[in-house]
């Protein structure tokens, strides 16, 4: 984004500071919104987030905020154009998607002999779009980008992730 805005660097410091407290924040409210529970029949682990409008809006407030005052007007109506609508989707659209994740528990191996684990991400937009993806995550991984997850899992592969 330096690229794009000129930025100093104080001014990335500023921005860099206000992602992080907005990702941070973003996370502990899906990990309230969120319920979990391992269906055995297919050995999944199922976890949903439900969406939290109000909250996240109060976390996109904030963060927009803070990109409008560093900017300042000519640079933010830039930001807007190329951004907008990237930006507002950030965080499953700032809490407005519902969210669900299914994790196959029985890792695969990799070819060199890692254990993976099959994960496939769902969502449901305010507006009532969906998308899907799906991958391969060792289990630090999965964790790591989908901290939601970690609270649920059963307590011999929680154990792994410390």
């Amino acid at each position: 984004m330096i690229g794009f805005f000129d930025l100093t660097p104080a001014e990335t410091a500023t921005l860099d500071a206000a992602v992080a407290r907005a990702a941070k924040r973003m996370a502990e409210l899906a990990d309230l919104h969120a319920s979990g529970k391992e269906d055995e029949t297919t050995g999944k682990l199922i976890v949903d987030v439900a969406a939290f409008p109000d909250e996240g809006g109060r976390v996109y407030d904030e963060l927009l905020g803070q990109f409008r005052l560093v900017l300042g007007p000519e640079r933010f109506a830039y930001f807007g154009t190329l951004f907008g609508d990237s930006f507002d989707q950030s965080y499953d659209g700032f809490g407005t998607h519902r969210v669900r994740y299914e994790v196959e528990l029985k890792p695969m191996a990799t070819p060199k002999g890692q254990p993976i684990h099959r994960i496939e991400r769902s969502f449901v937009a305010g507006d009532g779009s969906s998308g899907r993806s799906n991958g391969q995550l060792r289990l630090d991984q999965l964790v790591k980008y989908n901290p939601v997850l970690k609270r649920f899992l059963p307590p011999v592969l929680a154990e792994t992730t410390k």
